[in-house]
């Protein structure tokens, strides 16, 4: 990679190329098989050689000059995402290495691949520009290639010092979001939006794994059952529905509710789910079969919320 990898590898000289407008015929041209399997595999190598990593060493040495060059190349490959999966590995190695000054520099690039991700996955060559631009100012990424910034850009945005507590901002729903849930082994997330949509997110990269369409009205709010398989959401259409969270399937569309359904909630079990209702109602459903177990009255308004006890 240190031979092959360079600034504008594909000769596109304009900023704003978009990857879709490249050929992959090019792509591959510029990058061949053997540079796209290091740029994807470099760290599983790295892993498995049982190598110690140190300050300045030659990983350290690679990241300061090439950094910028191996995530463009990641951005022409359409794999961005999979090189933040070999970022994240790189950073656990590290964290239990002697070795602070590499360790800051991969945690600070891993702020930056994520706080850019989706600007250099559509235009490669952003990652030597509005990427760097809009770092914080005190980045360890930024101050390394600010000699890449570009020169008839007389001033940049104004940014902070360093980075914010936010990780990260999921983009791709087209209206307000109104639920969301971690999976039990919090590596996905799903969200629930006025679009009538529910998402579901690698927790990690931040790009979106499933998109669930099927609901006729806003989605207010999304839970995953106890074992991840299952997503449950309810909608305003008055339906709660049961998807497969691997392959976005409808599993069951649970109907009954007289009104929008606001809140949902998996038994610790899985085996029952429970909806709450504008209708003023709470249903206890069976999650495998999608009968209707009970149906609770007693409240004057509009149920918002529901939750299972322990057991």
């Amino acid at each position: 990679m240190s031979t092959s990898l360079k600034e504008d590898i594909c000769g596109v000289t304009i900023p704003g190329t978009l990857v879709a407008d490249i050929k992959r015929s090019r792509v591959e041209q510029c990058l061949p098989l053997e540079v796209q399997y290091a740029c994807l595999h470099w760290v599983k190598h790295l892993r498995r050689s049982d190598v110690q990593l140190r300050d300045n060493d030659y990983v350290h040495q690679f990241l300061q000059k090439h950094l910028l060059h191996w995530l463009e190349a990641l951005g022409w490959m359409q794999k961005i995402s999979e090189g933040i999966l070999e970022i994240i590995s790189l950073e656990s190695i590290a964290s239990v290495e002697n070795c602070p000054s590499l360790y800051g520099f991969i945690h600070d690039l891993k702020r930056f691949a994520l706080h850019n991700r989706v600007g250099i996955e559509q235009a490669p060559l952003q990652v030597y520009h509005s990427a760097l631009f809009f770092t914080p100012v005190m980045s360890i990424v930024r101050r390394q290639f600010s000699n890449k910034t570009p020169w008839w850009i007389k001033r940049g945005p104004e940014v902070g010092a360093n980075w914010s507590a936010r990780l990260q901002t999921l983009e791709g729903h087209f209206g307000p979001v109104y639920g969301i849930a971690f999976s039990p082994d919090g590596k996905q997330l799903a969200s629930g939006s006025w679009d009538k949509t529910v998402r579901i997110w690698d927790a990690a990269m931040g790009a979106t794994l499933q998109a669930l369409e099927g609901h006729s009205g806003q989605v207010y709010a999304v839970a995953f059952s106890p074992d991840g398989k299952q997503l449950a959401s309810g909608s305003y259409d008055m339906t709660v529905r049961i998807w497969d969270a691997a392959t976005g399937a409808t599993l069951q569309t649970l109907e009954g509710h007289s009104d929008g359904v606001y809140a949902v909630a998996f038994s610790p079990d899985g085996k029952q789910l429970a909806s709450g209702s504008v209708d003023m109602t709470v249903r206890i459903w069976d999650a495998a079969t999608g009968a209707t177990v009970q149906t609770l009255k007693g409240h004057s308004d509009e149920v918002y919320a529901v939750a299972f006890s322990p057991d």
